[in-house]
């Protein structure tokens, strides 16, 4: 490619990160869990950008989850992503198993590396209201 690499050729050619959460027992309400994952560019030509995309909304551009902003080619540190899963009732009661794919995107040149150096999916827990003392 003469330009950088886009979002829509990385979801069409493949070019991904994958990550599944299983439900151990009973249902998983995702909404509004944090997922954090850590990406670490491997070369000056690597992919600059990151999109998130679930099987719970579909695998396309218009359904990412998260899309970072790019960053620079020289910039070969670890990255820190952090995404705030959203409300509709499809993240509420899963009990199959969810894919996360993570698309790399932004490289100057086809073949360039990277990696996924993390991934940690935190469940938002209900806020403990105060328990009134009977006096």
């Amino acid at each position: 490619a003469a330009g950088d690499s886009t979002l829509t050729e990385a979801i069409a050619e493949g070019e991904f990160l994958r990550a599944t959460v299983t439900p151990a027992s009973g249902a998983l309400d995702l909404r509004g869990a944090e997922l954090r994952f850590l990406t670490r560019r491997i070369g000056f030509h690597s992919p600059r950008g990151y999109a998130l995309a679930s099987n719970i909304g579909g695998f396309t551009e218009g359904a990412a989850l998260y899309v970072s902003r790019s960053v620079s080619k020289d910039d070969l540190g670890e990255q820190e992503h952090v995404v705030t899963l959203p409300s509709p009732s499809e993240f509420e009661s899963v009990t199959t198993p969810v894919e996360f794919r993570i698309y790399a995107f932004g490289a100057q040149f086809d073949g360039h590396k990277t990696s996924l150096s993390g991934f940690k999916l935190t469940q938002k827990t209900a806020r403990q209201r105060p328990v009134r003392r009977a006096n």
